[in-house]
């Protein structure tokens, strides 16, 4: 198993490249990442699995401003 700093911030991705939409699923730190823009342009990056059915929610779509379950 790969050690990695936690506690510490990462590049995810560039701001120009977090557009509009959920973006394809990545991993970082060995683990699967959603990137997406709030509603009001703030940019999100949370676990990429639905809390309900733990399928990917970058297989989902952005309502509103929230990802909705695919």
């Amino acid at each position: 198993m790969t050690a990695f700093l936690l506690n510490a911030w990462h590049v995810a991705t560039l701001p120009e490249k977090l557009g509009e939409g959920v973006m394809p699923a990545r991993r970082l730190l060995d683990r699967p990442v959603l990137l997406y823009r709030a509603a009001n342009g703030d940019p999100v990056a949370m676990l990429d699995r639905c809390p309900h059915r733990f399928p990917s929610l970058s297989t989902g779509r952005l309502v509103g401003g929230e990802v909705e379950c695919g």
